[in-house]
């Protein structure tokens, strides 16, 4: 049986009342909305001339376009465009997230329900653009051709066809940093085709909003000409489940479920989970809610990040910085734990959250103690006695924990002096792999590989495979992707979406 955390777990609760929506019955004000809510127009952003064919609001029976689910409906035309040209859609809400700070909305939410005609379908037709002024690409395209994917640069995922409404769900968490980047989810007619993250360099990060976004506008070939039916902004990353219970397009309202689509991806063999830093697509990155929703799931193991404390406490974090997934600043590193547990670890990803603590590691470990195993990254070479420590505390056995090390055999060798019952996976594949690699690895303790997925070559895990060593490949996004590793003879996916790669997999008998 496959589980499922989305069908199995509790929905989160999402405040649908402060979302903008439209549906064109009143042009383009919205029917739906909090106190100032969000407004929409129509935009151009290098004051060129109207193209021939203004945009218009007529039924689907005017227009001459097929019925959706739910009947006949008011829709917006956007006829074909000059790049910049589109709908400029202004927020009016307050800033959240990680740029909260800096005066910008990191996380919220894009719903459409959109058609586009067959003369469309070998144009790049461009979703949004934080850049008001249009300066550079747009933030997220449907690719050229017929199916196309939904994404940017390499990345898209999924099938968007002409000719045939489909439901687009976007959910938006911006954040920047080493190795701490946000996200952003993506359906296709209540269906997760994939993700990818939202990289920038402090504040610079180009999917955080500051004045509002633009629609159908920017880029290259960016006037294939769109009908739009219904339209949802709000400022809130909505969890992936309630995204999934939407489905597809509907008439009256793109809060209304309509049919969800059919996801036909099955992997051909199975292979273990592993929750990097927890459930973190759905709950904040190394906190104990991450970890329960991982445990609910069934994986088999959590990668999480450990970092010191000013008092020598081992804590689950990431950044050498609180200032990304709390609400305080400075370096973990100078901070007491005292100090540390009394700050918000949650309410940057997300307000229902707002109770959320930095745990210890001796707290996960109690948590995980005889249900999954705990990968542990450890920041810092001067670990080693505070996890020991933190096993102790928890009562749990050295193999509770994997330990990771990227290339030093003299950093492994200080923690196998502290920890010589814990097993090891080593961080790094040689280009070129020969039996001789793994033998030595297999003398120092090491028993697997936790390696990235650009580094899984046929080769090495055929030749990992050989050797009876584990390979953990880290951090897929792609579900595509995901099966092709597995095809491959990959022992175990790091992944942010534990129960999105649970789906994939074979169904026991």
């Amino acid at each position: 049986m496959v589980f499922s955390f989305a069908a199995n777990s509790e929905e989160p609760e999402v405040d649908w009342a402060q979302s903008s929506r439209w549906d064109f019955s009143s042009q383009l004000l919205a029917q739906h909305g909090p106190m100032g809510k969000a407004e929409l127009d129509f935009h151009d952003a290098a004051n060129s001339n109207r193209p021939p064919h203004r945009p218009r609001i007529a039924s689907l029976t005017e227009l001459g376009l097929p019925r959706m689910l739910g009947g006949d409906t008011q829709v917006l035309y956007l006829p074909p465009r000059s790049s910049g040209q589109g709908l400029i859609l202004q927020p009016h809400a307050p800033p959240n997230g990680v740029f909260a700070r800096h005066e910008r909305i990191s996380n919220y939410t894009l719903i459409m329900d959109v058609y586009w005609p067959d003369e469309a379908a070998d144009s790049w037709r461009p979703i949004y653009q934080t850049d008001l002024g249009n300066r550079d690409d747009a933030e997220l395209f449907v690719q050229a051709g017929a199916p196309a994917g939904l994404g940017i640069n390499n990345g898209y995922q999924g099938a968007i066809h002409t000719g045939r409404w489909h439901r687009i769900a976007i959910a938006v968490q911006a954040a920047s940093g080493p190795g701490g980047v946000g996200q952003i989810h993506k359906f296709i007619d209540g269906v997760w085709v994939g993700a990818h993250m939202t990289p920038g360099v402090d504040q610079d990060n180009r999917w955080a909003l500051r004045d509002g976004l633009l629609l159908f506008a920017g880029g290259r070939n960016a006037g294939a000409p769109v009908y739009i039916a219904n339209l949802l902004f709000t400022p809130e990353f909505v969890p992936m489940q309630s995204l999934e219970r939407l489905g597809g397009a509907h008439a009256t309202d793109a809060l209304r479920r309509g049919r969800r689509g059919v996801n036909t991806l099955r992997a051909r063999r199975s292979a273990r989970i592993v929750a990097h830093r927890g459930n973190s697509c759905c709950a904040p990155e190394n906190t104990l809610s991450a970890i329960s929703q991982a445990l609910d799931i069934g994986v088999y193991a959590i990668e999480v990040d450990v970092r010191l404390t000013r008092d020598g406490h081992a804590i689950l974090m990431h950044d050498d910085t609180l200032d990304r997934t709390t609400n305080g600043k400075g370096l973990t590193s100078q901070t007491s734990l005292a100090s540390i547990k009394s700050l918000d670890a949650g309410s940057w990803f997300s307000s229902r959250y707002h109770d959320e603590r930095v745990p210890t590691l001796s707290e996960a470990l109690r948590l995980t103690k005889g249900k999954s195993i705990l990968f542990i990254d450890a920041k810092d070479s001067r670990l080693a006695p505070a996890i020991a420590q933190s096993l102790r505390d928890a009562d749990a056995p050295p193999d509770a924990i994997r330990l990771w090390e990227v290339k030093s055999e003299q950093k492994l060798k200080k923690f196998q002096k502290i920890l010589p019952a814990s097993p090891y996976n080593w961080g790094t594949a040689p280009p070129d792999p020969r039996p001789a690699f793994f033998q030595r690895l297999q003398k120092l303790g090491v028993i697997g590989f936790e390696i990235p997925e650009v580094q899984a070559s046929p080769r090495f895990l055929a030749m990992a495979r050989q050797m009876g060593m584990e390979v953990t490949v880290y951090t897929l996004y792609d579900p595509v992707r995901m099966l092709d590793l597995i095809d491959q003879g990959v022992y175990a996916i790091e992944t942010d979406f534990p129960a999105q790669l649970q789906r994939l997999l074979p169904m026991e008998r």
